[in-house]
């Protein structure tokens, strides 16, 4: 399935196989840790950048999603933070923290890059 934004509400949900599952909240968490160890990795924040941009239009779009979103962003900042400090995503199907990652492995480091570029997809 084809990763899709959708702006519903002034919330960006990201669906699919490879995309952040459940809800709102674990979407932003996996997000989140998938851009913490992008940049942990490989120096790349790309991620957080397209979504500040969504973000800001969102909300210049919808003024009554702030509050929504800024709930949802502090739920990324925590969850990209523990990324960043123990290289882990969290999984939102499973209720729970992934294995850590490693950055020094190269099949680590094309799974992040798949996902990376799946969510970055989406956020269009």
């Amino acid at each position: 399935m084809k990763c899709n934004v959708i702006l519903s509400a002034g919330i960006f949900l990201l669906m699919g196989s490879v995309c952040a599952q459940g809800t709102p909240i674990d979407q932003y968490k996996q997000m989140a840790g998938v851009a913490g160890l992008a940049e942990a990795c490989y120096g790349s924040k790309d991620i957080p950048v397209k979504l500040n941009a969504l973000i800001k239009r969102s909300v210049s779009a919808n003024p009554q999603s702030a509050d929504m979103l800024k709930s949802l962003l502090a739920e990324y900042n925590l969850a990209y933070k523990k990324s960043l400090l123990e290289r882990k995503v969290w999984n939102g199907s499973g209720g729970a923290y992934s294995k850590p990652f490693s950055c020094a492995e190269p099949k680590d480091v094309d799974l992040i890059k798949g996902f990376e570029l799946s969510i970055l997809n989406g956020l269009k």
